[in-house]
């Protein structure tokens, strides 16, 4: 009788000892870390529950090739760029002391564009490569008054939602520093909605040199068509507008 639940205690021993041998060298999704770390993947026991490395113990440096990241908390400040790679997406939120926001995988697009001799119902296509939410446009432009000579400098910035199909809002704020009739002078235009774009040049004590536009969005070509609706009292060869816009999804 003894000899026998001596066998029968060894026999199942010795299965034991098999069964963790299998399992630690056979892991399947949702075992607790019990796979070949060197060849195979490895999976936490319980989903969203553990971590690598803790706030006083921390892994150096972690490389990989893709990657999907659903938040990242920066607890230092960053002294030199933080590089992602190419396949890294980003589905949460980037925080800490170096705050930048909700991040959800967005893409970025910068178009620059200019018009040289600018004429009434002058149009610039700012064409991008995916369907934005916000456009912020920057530009700049030198005017001369077409009887003084008198130039003015504008700088500004327009900041365009994309609010439907075909569809856009948008936000101006210029300043322009300009000849008044021999002297100089500034003027500034805030938050108005009704122009993408304005600029002024000289004053010649009469009327102002002047040009503004409005915008259009086109959803099937990602295309933001800007067209010059004032162009007034300029010399045609010296009117001249650089822009910048930056997309954004």
């Amino acid at each position: 009788m003894l000899k026998r639940r001596i066998i029968t205690i060894l026999f199942l021993a010795i299965i034991l000892i098999v069964g963790i041998g299998v399992a630690v060298s056979c892991g399947f999704e949702g075992d607790p870390m019990l796979d070949d770390m060197w060849a195979r993947n490895i999976y936490p026991g319980i989903d969203n529950t553990y971590n690598i490395g803790s706030a006083s113990l921390r892994w150096h440096d972690i490389y990989g090739y893709d990657g999907i990241i659903n938040y990242i908390t920066v607890v230092n400040r960053i002294s030199s760029p933080l590089y992602m790679g190419e396949n890294i997406q980003v589905t949460g939120k980037v925080q800490g002391d170096r705050l930048i926001g909700d991040v959800e995988g967005y893409s970025i697009d910068v178009v620059q564009a200019s018009d040289l001799d600018i004429a009434l119902n002058d149009t610039l296509d700012l064409v991008f490569l995916f369907e934005p939410s916000i456009i912020i446009l920057d530009y700049s432009a030198r005017l001369k008054h077409d009887t003084s000579l008198e130039v003015g400098h504008t700088t500004g910035h327009s900041v365009v939602n994309v609010t439907g199909v075909d569809t856009i809002t948008y936000n101006l704020n210029m300043t322009t520093i300009f000849d008044n009739n021999g002297t100089m002078a500034m003027t500034a235009i805030q938050d108005s909605n009704t122009r993408i774009l304005w600029a002024y040049g000289g004053n010649d004590g009469v009327d102002d040199s002047m040009l503004n536009a409005t915008a259009s969005w086109d959803t099937g070509t990602h295309t933001l068509t800007i067209t010059f609706v004032t162009v007034n009292n300029t010399l045609d060869n010296n009117n001249f507008v650089e822009i910048l816009a930056t997309a954004y999804r």
